[in-house]
């Protein structure tokens, strides 16, 4: 294997340098024609730049021939228009759309686009600019931006009354007006590309100004009268900068790359172009792909070859050293079998081990756990189930735990080997024990499906539930009668206030107005006292009346619960000046007659802390049945309180209202829930079983 690599490496090695070596003429030729590409662009660039200056020039010389016409001067109208007419005849081909006349206020005298004639101009760049004395005898060139996409410029220069004519042999020197041409660069750029290359066209071409201003860009028309120092949002979803630009303004002439968002490389070529005081720098660009894209292709051929070479590099190699590799396969499968082997006797042993600690930790439980398979055969058992059940020698589960000939009807094996977890009670009429059983899926030695069993003696516990629900059960019976006792003492005392205490106030107000009527006229004073004292003697007989009533409402008994609890709810409303929302329906036949007392005694309860600590303003009551049961719900928008703070203080502080209601609830076998919060009012709701026809006990 060893004498087979030498030339392995020797024919690696010498591929290695071959490719090198291409890649190497590559990326020569990519330089070599990359500086090829940029002298030719750079000489367009210059061609054009330079062609651009001879026109701005040819058309300044005309401008300054016609601007020493007498009949512009002298303002002869008829010779003015003669003499621009003939003139614009003949340079009519050199890309000058418009000639125009402008009277020293602004005011076009004359052009040759009639749509321009009598517009004032007075405020444009040009005119301005014309005005001023210290530019008698130059030329202005300017750009005008009537849309994004079109390169029109002005050429204007000022013309003064001086030329020397028969007519008027005395010229004034003053200012007359401005005269214009109104160039169209885009049509003279298309034919200058035109005759430099046919390849090239007016989207490789843009035009920028000394001071960044972009005055010509086909690509991005949007961008074309901006500024690269002023930039504005919109200008960085494509340029994160400008330094490309300002490279180009400081240099003026040379070739450099650059790239705009989204857009691919490009090669841009560009020179300078001055006259007066205006300089343009004239750019040409073009894909960078133009430029590389055949030195790829020829580079595909190369790296073709190389593949081939390789491949066939490969085939001879692989035929090499096949034999080799076969020989060292099978001694390495050989040890991977071994080593496996190795690691499953490992792991046998450690699976081994699990199992004895598994074994020993339910060996150890003090419930009882056993393990029955799919076809209800018992595999384990620990001593627990043992001592209850005997040894186990592959009994069904049926049999050796429940003594039953055939599969138990509550069986849940079913359930269990589906993937669920099954809690459930049974009850040994052999022991005369209860069991609480926890039933789960399990894997068993074998890598079966098997069921794990935890029993557990619940005896005691369910003879303690038993002996607390009878407690309860007694205590609510307690609770019952010391209720009736109380509302039967309720009765006694209402109706000794009634019958003994109202016939003893009434009879002390007839012998008041009795002894009122047989004072003397003289006696108005005592007179006077007896009418208070009558008053007086009202008042306390409504206050026993009302006593009575809150004592023992005979209505309750009268008209029913329903028509109670309205009446209560009045007089709550009345008594405390509070706003109440009641929506009740006809509770009499869905309760015990015997539950009356106490649902009325509650509903009061929870009204009467309403009324002494909530503050509330508004109280609403809803009772409805829903779900087999009598609902009662009360929420006030008092001022709350904090539950957990209340439940922490003693009886003696909160006292005994909720505990109370509490008591009463559970009494009428119910529920009852409270839900309140400082500062958000406090929500009552009660509930009931529906009961009809059924005494409390």
């Amino acid at each position: 294997m060893k004498r087979n690599w030498i030339p392995v490496t020797l024919a690696i090695l010498l591929l290695v340098a071959i490719s090198l070596l291409v890649i190497h003429l590559h990326y020569e030729g990519i330089r070599e024609v990359r500086s090829q590409f940029e002298r030719h662009q750079l000489s367009y660039a210059k061609h054009l730049s330079n062609q651009i200056q001879f026109y701005i020039q040819a058309r300044s010389r005309a401008l300054k021939a016609l601007s020493s016409f007498a009949s512009l001067q002298f303002g002869e109208a008829t010779q003015l228009k003669l003499d621009i007419d003939a003139y614009a005849k003949q340079i009519g081909r050199v890309y000058v759309k418009e000639i125009s006349v402008y009277d020293r206020s602004g005011m076009a005298v004359y052009s040759t686009a009639p749509a321009a004639t009598r517009l004032k101009k007075g405020k444009e760049k040009f005119f301005v600019w014309a005005r001023r004395g210290e530019n008698r005898g130059k030329i202005l060139l300017t750009p005008v931006f009537p849309e994004p996409r079109i390169l029109t410029f002005i050429l204007a220069t000022p013309f003064y009354q001086e030329a020397l004519d028969s007519k008027y042999p005395s010229p004034s020197g003053k200012f007359v007006g401005v005269l214009t041409f109104t160039l169209d660069m885009k049509e003279f750029l298309a034919n200058q590309l035109g005759s430099i290359d046919p390849q090239l066209d007016l989207n490789q071409v843009w035009i920028i100004d000394k001071d960044g201003t972009l005055l010509f860009q086909p690509d991005h028309p949007e961008m074309v009268s901006r500024n690269i120092y002023q930039e504005q949002g919109s200008c960085r979803s494509c340029h994160t900068s400008f330094s490309y630009v300002e490279e180009i303004l400081t240099k003026r002439q040379g070739v450099i790359d650059y790239r705009i968002e989204n857009h691919p490389q490009k090669i841009a070529a560009f020179a300078s172009m001055e006259f007066e005081d205006v300089a343009w720098v004239v750019v040409v660009n073009a894909p960078y792909d133009k430029v590389t894209g055949f030195i790829k292709k020829s580079l595909r051929e190369h790296l073709f070859l190389i593949g081939i070479a390789i491949i066939a590099f490969a085939i001879g190699s692989i035929l090499t050293v096949r034999n080799e590799r076969m020989k060292i396969k099978a001694e390495n499968e050989v040890m991977r079998w071994q080593e496996k082997m190795a690691e499953r006797k490992k792991a046998e042993e450690a699976l081994q081990l699990e199992r004895d600690k598994l074994k020993g930790i339910l060996d150890s439980m003090n419930d009882g756990v056993y393990i029955v398979n799919q076809e209800y055969e018992v595999v384990y058992a620990n001593p627990v189930i043992e001592r209850e059940c005997g040894p186990v020698n592959e009994t069904k589960c049926y049999k050796y735990l429940f003594d039953l000939p055939g599969v138990c009807a509550w069986c849940k094996n079913e359930d269990v080997f589906a993937g669920k977890t099954v809690l459930w009670e049974w009850h040994s009429s052999k022991t005369g024990k209860t069991y609480e059983i926890f039933d789960t899926p399990f894997t068993g030695p074998e890598g079966t499906l098997c069921k794990l069993g935890i029993v557990r003696d619940i005896s005691d516990r369910k003879k303690a539930d038993e002996a607390l629900k009878e407690s309860e059960k007694q205590l609510r019976a307690l609770s019952f009668q010391l209720l009736t006792a109380q509302e039967t003492e309720r009765k006694r005392i209402s109706r000794e206030l009634h019958d003994e205490l109202g016939q003893a106030l009434t009879v002390l107000k007839l012998r008041m107005n009795f002894i009122e009527k047989n004072l003397l006229k003289h006696q108005s004073k005592l007179k006077e006292e007896c009418e208070y004292g009558v008053q007086y003697i009202d008042q306390v007989i409504e206050n026993v009346r009302r006593l009575s009533r809150d004592l023992s409402p005979t209505i309750l008994e009268d008209f029913g619960l329903s028509a109670a609890l309205r009446w209560l709810i009045g007089n709550f409303a009345k008594g405390y000046n509070i706003r109440v929302n009641l929506d009740m329906i006809d509770i009499d036949p869905l309760l015990t007659r015997s539950s009356h007392v106490v649902i009325y005694r509650t509903v009061q309860e929870a009204l009467t802390n309403i009324g002494k600590h909530s503050r509330a303003g508004n109280v609403s009551i809803v009772i409805q049945e829903a779900n087999g049961a009598v609902s009662f719900s009360i929420e006030d928008d008092g001022r709350g309180f904090d539950e957990r703070k209340a439940a922490q203080r003693g009886p003696e502080e909160t006292g005994l209202g909720l505990a109370t209601m509490k008591g009463r609830a559970r009494m009428l076998e119910g529920t009852f829930d409270i839900r309140t919060e400082e500062g958000k009012g406090t929500r009552i709701t009660l509930s009931i079983p529906v009961k009809r026809g059924v005494t409390l006990l």
